[in-house]
């Protein structure tokens, strides 16, 4: 609309920007009880609203450290909802969760072991194997150095038990 020789958006359209409500519903998680239904609610539609990198289709350095910033953010709420999951013995949908987090972020040990404990908890071994074998091909292929002492323990389990 044309107001006064300039153009306004429409004060009568209901429009959301996906991430201002991230951050808000990030915000609001952060004030509430750690292992609360509410936070988790919060954390959940949080996740949902993250769509992928923050305007991937340009290049500035703003727009650079905004999206770093938002990734980061949404890597820090899947683990965080990940963990709230697996504690209360929802092993499945923490896995699906830290999925998500290795899907975009593949260098962090201690969610490789997160993923192997909890598909030795559903008492699928083949699954813990596999994450196993993920981490080598990824990890130590790319960074040339041996599974640190906690992973190498962990497939000790897997394979005996």
């Amino acid at each position: 609309m044309l107001e006064q020789g300039q153009y306004k958006i429409n004060p009568d359209l209901n429009i959301c920007f996906d991430v201002v409500e991230f951050e808000s519903l990030l915000n609001r998680a952060e004030d509430l009880p750690r292992g609360s239904k509410a936070r988790a609610a919060n954390l959940e539609q949080a996740v949902e609203l993250y769509r992928g990198p923050f305007m991937e289709e340009f290049y500035g350095e703003w727009t650079e450290m905004r999206r770093r910033e938002l990734e980061n953010k949404y890597l820090k709420t899947l683990s965080l909802l990940a963990n709230l999951n697996g504690d209360r013995g929802k092993h499945d949908k923490a896995i699906a969760l830290l999925e998500k987090l290795i899907a975009i972020d593949p260098y962090h040990d201690e969610v490789y072991c997160q993923l192997m404990e909890w598909h030795l908890a559903t008492g699928d071994k083949v699954s813990a194997l596999r994450i196993y074998k993920r981490y080598l091909d990824t990890v130590t292929s790319e960074l040339e150095f041996d599974p640190p002492a906690q992973i190498r323990e962990l497939r000790k389990r897997i394979l005996t038990g």
